[in-house]
């Protein structure tokens, strides 16, 4: 439905009111940068919008500390298309300075150009709060995203009618695809929850595997044996419990049902037969040397745990394909709902198989505190009882990064909403 047209309408004054924001000009080399953003920034992208459109989102200033509360990257790009001596973008404000220092009109050898930006003046924040505002700021920019439906119609609309200004909207005509994916998926998701007021999951009951299959095919369009690139990435349909040789890849993810708790539409599954055959394709996938890891979470029936996964090890035991090493993901939030006297499960597991020799890889980045400490004792005690002790070997000392730890503290995916738009356990892109 669209929006009426109202006319603007704004105060003529403002004068006497507490916690009013306003809009003034400061020269971009007296802004400091805030300590503990956390915003990473498509510099060259950021640049492209200024040249294009000017610079007309002021800058968020702090006045307790003058730090950029909001706007760095914007900054930054400033700074940088200053110093190599680019024109005076829109909404920027040039002016030159004597050698005392003063304004002047009339420009001469030696004065010195300067530029100033808006920013929002009035910004009073506690300086321990300050770095907790960016992020906020930022993170509710991620979760909001865009509405697939309206962006799909926008943008091929714009790529038919205008395809140079598509070009300045920053969006590549490969990722409208995806965009269209993303909303017929939306759609379909709320076709299911209100289907005209039936009831489709009776009709579910009544369709065999097969029968199922087919439908979601018709639905979705893809089959078995699709292939997308994404970027340098391919996204192969398959079936991962069918044989599919490979003999490359340096890492195996997946993340199974746990136990029979899901059937995904699938009615009953026989668990440890389905990951017997997963696995038989995890290790054709897999090269050497290469990792395997597969996330399973706990079980609990009839006031017990169950250890769902003994006959699954043991069947890989009798293919000598152990399991290398034994993890925890800590999820850092207690699952919600009833835990009948339980703990707030916010744990699960990560089983490790390991093909051909290779150490791990350190890409955890060390403290400065961890690089700069010199040799350290350490001691361990000998199955006999008695203590063994030395020092750290000197080639391991002032490393930058290090082996992560056994335990993986990660939320699990929120951000996007996905989780709450058709599938219950959607996986953090960056656990792996």
């Amino acid at each position: 439905m669209a929006e009426k047209k109202t006319k603007l309408k704004v105060l003529t004054s403002t004068d006497g009111i507490e916690g009013v924001l306003s809009t003034k000009y400061a020269d971009i080399f007296t802004i400091n940068y805030l300590p503990d953003n956390i915003k990473a920034h498509d510099k060259e992208d950021i640049k492209a919008s200024i040249r294009e459109f000017g610079f007309v989102e002021p800058i968020g200033i702090n006045m307790r500390t003058g730090h950029d509360i909001f706007g760095n990257g914007r900054l930054e790009c400033l700074r940088e298309m200053f110093d190599i001596g680019e024109d005076v973008p829109f909404g920027i404000v040039e002016k030159w300075f004597g050698s005392n220092g003063n304004e002047v009109e009339q420009r001469l050898v030696g004065d010195k150009r300067k530029w100033f930006a808006p920013i929002v003046h009035g910004l009073d924040i506690d300086p321990s709060r300050e770095a907790i505002l960016a992020a906020r700021l930022n993170k509710s920019s991620e979760r909001g995203g865009i509405d697939p439906a309206r962006a799909i119609k926008f943008l091929k609309n714009l790529v038919a009618t205008n395809p140079d200004a598509f070009t300045l909207t920053g969006y590549a005509e490969s990722e409208i695809e995806h965009i269209r994916r993303l909303a017929k998926f939306n759609a379909d998701v709320q076709e299911l929850r209100t289907p005209d007021g039936g009831n489709k999951e009776e009709e579910k009951d009544a369709e065999t595997s097969e029968q199922l299959l087919k439908r979601l095919q018709r639905k979705w369009k893809v089959k078995k044996g699709d292939l997308w690139q994404l970027g340098q990435q391919m996204l192969r349909c398959a079936d991962a419990s069918e044989p599919f040789a490979y003999n490359s890849a340096r890492l195996v993810f997946t993340s199974p049902p746990y136990d029979s708790q899901r059937s995904y539409e699938l009615k009953d599954i026989d668990w440890t037969s389905m990951m017997d055959k997963v696995t038989e394709t995890m290790f054709g996938l897999a090269g050497d040397p290469a990792d395997i890891i597969i996330n399973l979470g706990p079980v609990y029936e009839n006031g017990r745990v169950k250890w769902y996964w003994n006959d699954w090890l043991a069947h890989c035991y009798e293919k000598q394909r152990y399991d290398y090493g034994f993890y925890v993901w800590d999820k850092l939030r207690g699952a919600a709902g009833e835990t009948h006297g339980r703990l707030a499960r916010s744990h699960e597991f990560f089983f490790h198989f390991k093909v051909g020799k290779g150490a791990a890889n350190k890409w955890i980045e060390t403290s400065e505190e961890g690089r700069l400490r010199g040799p350290k004792e350490w001691s361990v005690r000998r199955p006999d009882g008695s203590m063994k002790q030395g020092l750290n070997s000197l080639d391991t000392l002032g490393q930058s990064h290090k082996v992560p730890d056994s335990v993986v503290r990660l939320y699990p995916e929120l951000a996007r909403g996905l989780h709450t738009q058709g599938h219950p356990a959607v996986f953090p892109v960056a656990l792996p």
